[in-house]
């Protein structure tokens, strides 16, 4: 991650309290790291409060939750043709993957084993399990 946002100006996150709450578990628990993972955190930027102040739309259905926003405001991209549609099923794939790798199975009936190939060969791949919708569509993840 650290390498991933060395040479960014501004990080941009949608409810960035998230974000910058696993950075600081991260500087707490890799100490070493914790001085560049201090600078990463104050170049976080939160763009839900932008988009909450200033843009609305219909499909939005008074929701401000990026599942919503995403798709109404980026033609083609969303959460529903992802395999993993949701955090309590991502945090046991990923959990299962990072824990039990050589027998990996999802414990979420919502997690098939199509999403543990693709959590696998991710992981395997380049080291980044999960992905968003639109890097998902990008890296043929998603239709």
């Amino acid at each position: 991650m650290l390498a991933a946002c060395e040479e960014a100006n501004t990080i941009v996150a949608y409810n960035a309290c998230f974000e910058v709450q696993r950075i600081d578990q991260l500087a707490k628990a890799l100490r070493r790291l914790a001085p560049a993972l201090k600078k990463l955190r104050k170049r976080v930027v939160d763009l839900l409060p932008m988009v909450r102040d200033h843009v609305y739309h219909p499909d939005f259905h008074g929701s401000f939750s990026l599942k919503a926003v995403l798709p109404a405001l980026v033609t083609g991209l969303g959460y529903t043709d992802l395999e993993i549609k949701d955090g309590g099923t991502a945090a046991a794939s990923l959990e299962a993957l990072l824990l039990d790798e050589a027998s990996f199975s999802p414990r979420s009936e919502r997690a098939s084993q199509k999403t543990a190939r693709l959590l696998r060969a991710r992981h395997l791949g380049d080291g980044e399990a999960l992905r968003t919708p639109a890097r998902a569509r990008r890296d043929g993840l998603a239709s």
